[in-house]
């Protein structure tokens, strides 16, 4: 699944709820994108793609040459995540839909369009075990995915391009920069335990992006690099492409 934006942790403000039956959109949590909030775990690491240990978890990048790598991209797996329907959970007030939280609040997702700008959500559905829902966001630039949890309203939106594990357990997310020219380039792993998302890591790659990312195994998952030049003509060339085999242990 390939989508853009870039990868940040929102925690939404909670507002003094009625009953469902009594309340006004304006007595919802609305969700904000304009607000940024950097995760606790965030890492600022340089283009280098070294072994790192994050949160208990050990991260190797072992570079590879071509043959290696047409070797193990048989091995590739695409995984989409499994969802339970969530639609007996929602109303719908005025343009938003709403939906209450494990603590008792209220969440409202809000559609609008006033002819110059729109927002658009849809929720495609609910990953039970982890008891986050997986939404899609879109307006005039943007189209992408996001987890908002069901415990207290956080989410986390995913990175601009993101690859699920087989198991379901960890997010590969990167950054396309031909595909996504206004981001630069960014690699980052997140796992998904028991409704908590953690950033395993984070590396800002600049002007490097990853131009394919891919899971094999439960832990190891394949990528593409290469370093873009802006053209002439205002296309991107990726050149100096590189291969890699990432070992999460």
């Amino acid at each position: 699944m390939r989508l853009i934006i870039i990868v940040i942790l929102g925690i939404l403000g909670c507002s003094k709820t009625k009953s469902i039956t009594e309340q006004t959109v304006s007595d919802t949590t609305s969700l904000n994108h304009q607000t940024r909030v950097i995760p606790l775990n965030r890492e600022e690491e340089t283009a280098r793609l070294t072994d790192t240990t994050s949160n208990g978890v050990k991260i190797q990048f072992r570079e590879l040459n071509q043959k290696t790598f047409d070797s193990l991209q048989r091995q590739i797996k695409r995984t989409d995540l499994q969802l339970s329907s969530f639609d007996r959970q929602i109303t719908k007030l005025d343009s938003c839909l709403t939906f209450k939280l494990n603590n008792g609040k209220t969440n409202s997702l809000c559609n609008m369009d006033d002819g110059e700008y729109y927002e658009k959500y849809q929720i495609k559905g609910l990953l039970t075990k982890s008891n986050v829902l997986l939404v899609n966001f879109e307006n005039w630039e943007e189209n992408h995915d996001f987890l908002l949890n069901l415990k207290d309203g956080s989410y986390y939106i995913l990175s601009p391009f993101y690859e699920v594990s087989p198991r379901q357990d960890l997010i590969l997310g990167y950054v396309d920069i031909v595909n996504a020219p206004i981001y630069k380039g960014e690699l980052i792993i997140t796992r998904i335990e028991k409704g908590a998302l953690t950033t395993l890591i984070k590396k800002d790659l600049g002007q490097i992006s990853i131009t394919d990312g891919s899971w094999i195994s439960n832990n190891d998952c394949l990528i593409t690099t290469g370093t873009t030049v802006n053209k002439q003509n205002g296309t991107i060339e990726i050149k100096d492409k590189k291969h890699y085999l990432i070992k999460i242990e």
